[in-house]
């Protein structure tokens, strides 16, 4: 069968119509005092070299409410709480609150959907005054927030991403090894 421009057409869109992404958030939870401002680091790498602002969507829900969207233009629908369209250029679509309180407390879910794939991570942000949550904070070290902007940070989720990825990869080699041995055995004991 001869190719044709409709072929093509059809090859090349099938071809760009999954897009593999990665979507990470470092830490998974956040303790902050009220009147500060905090970032809900969240992530996006995508397989190709740049992000293309006309396949991304972000949402951001706390409490089952959506707070702030990006799909081609910012929305933000709570007061305080911010995204920039040059930081999700570079994947980064964090979520800045300005000026926390308590009421800010809670799970914050981000959904990322870039072209056809999808991800959702969640945070956890606990605004507290001083002397609050002393039992929690003596068994878990002090969460600070993370500059924004910070390309160090950023570098070490991608590291640390790069290595869970390898450590995976190797397990399911070693998985399909396993179960190949064993349909070996099985073939052998049903004719021996």
């Amino acid at each position: 069968m001869p190719f044709t421009e409709h072929t093509v057409l059809l090859l090349l869109t099938i071809g760009t119509a999954y897009a593999k992404i990665e979507v990470t958030t470092v830490p998974s939870s956040v303790t902050v005092k009220p009147g500060e401002d905090v970032l809900l680091n969240c992530f996006l790498k995508v397989d190709t070299d740049y992000i293309d602002l006309k396949q991304l969507m972000v949402q951001w829900f706390h409490r089952g409410k959506q707070i702030a969207e990006f799909d081609n233009t910012i929305t933000i629908d709570k007061p305080g709480v911010s995204l920039s369209v040059d930081e999700l250029m570079k994947g980064n679509v964090s979520l800045l609150i300005s000026s926390t309180k308590v009421e800010d407390s809670g799970n914050y879910r981000c959904y990322v959907y870039y072209q056809s794939a999808f991800r959702m991570k969640q945070i956890v942000l606990a605004v507290q005054e001083s002397g609050q949550g002393k039992e929690e904070e003596e068994i878990q070290a002090p969460v600070e927030p993370v500059p924004k902007n910070d390309p160090e940070t950023l570098q070490w989720v991608i590291q640390v991403k790069k290595a869970v990825d390898h450590l995976q990869e190797t397990i399911n080699l070693m998985k399909t090894d396993v179960e190949k041995c064993a349909a070996g055995r099985e073939y052998k004991t049903l004719h021996p």
